[in-house]
């Protein structure tokens, strides 16, 4: 305060002197009509997300009211999920809030799920999980720097594991010694947000019988609430497998599916048992 009313001291005193004080006089009113600026949070939002881990990006809103830009110097930022910490990224320090605007400061953070919890399937269980953000930024200005705390506290949606279905398999072909089939497969992403599904994987059973893998790589990135619709074709050999060709050649049967999912880096288990038709 004393170094304070001391620079004002100086900038009257410069003031008073005409026109040699002009350069004061600016200073000295920068000095005295400089205002706070104000730090807000405005969102959270989840961007490459996985069944592995996703990226939240926090945004928070400086308000400079003032008619100098102030630049960014400072920055201490903690971010937590759960209770426990995840490194956090920053905004690059030099940023400068315009005069009289405003300025979007983005605090990206990496989460690994696997991190967070120590049973993956049980944290993607969840429907939502907390996270908790605290720390401070500071601006240069006329008085010196100025330093802006932030603490928020919300909520992010925990990535769900799409919906594997499996429809009414078309025979093709069938001989004594086997059948060719075509088994159509939906897989639903539940997400609000894009989700990566790099392959799927696994045992085909027909009436209890094995009779076959089923494996699909390469689909891509599904839309949220999207459905991707495809056919994977399938040869079946009847040796050993008498229950599956009599359930084919009578039209109907179950089928059950045992594998896995994989999205990021994360393979996540898949069952599903269901009596269907048999097309020709």
């Amino acid at each position: 305060m004393k170094r304070l009313l001391g620079v004002m001291a100086v900038g009257i005193g410069l003031c008073v002197v005409g026109a040699s004080g002009l350069v004061g006089c600016s200073f000295f009113r920068s000095i005295a009509g400089f205002a706070r600026p104000s730090l807000a949070f405005k969102s959270a939002t989840i961007a490459d997300a996985s069944l592995s881990g996703a990226t939240i990006n926090l945004t928070y809103v400086v308000n400079n009211p003032n008619p100098v830009s102030l630049p960014l110097e400072e920055v201490s930022y903690r971010l937590s999920v759960e209770g426990k910490s995840v490194i956090s990224g920053r905004p690059s320090k030099g940023l400068r809030i315009p005069a009289r605007g405003k300025g979007e400061l983005v605090f990206p953070a990496q989460i690994k799920f696997s991190e967070i919890a120590p049973a993956l399937d049980v944290f993607l269980s969840k429907d939502r999980a907390r996270y908790r953000a605290e720390g401070s930024i500071g601006v240069e200005s006329p008085i010196g720097m100025v330093r802006l705390p932030l603490a928020h506290e919300g909520e992010f949606e925990v990535p769900k594991v799409p919906d594997v279905q499996f429809g009414t398999p078309h025979v093709g072909q069938v001989s004594l010694g086997g059948a060719s089939i075509e088994i159509p497969l939906q897989i639903s992403n539940r997400n609000s947000f894009p989700l990566p599904i790099a392959a799927l994987t696994g045992a085909l059973k027909i009436a209890g019988n094995d009779v076959g893998t089923l494996e699909t790589t390469g689909l891509g990135i599904l839309s949220p609430r999207a459905t991707r619709e495809i056919s994977l074709p399938l040869t079946i050999q009847f040796r050993g497998a008498a229950a599956a060709a009599a359930a084919i050649q009578r039209g109907s049967g179950e089928l059950a599916f045992s594998g896995s999912l994989r999205s990021g880096q994360a393979a996540m288990p898949i069952d599903w048992k269901a009596v269907r038709q048999f097309l020709r």
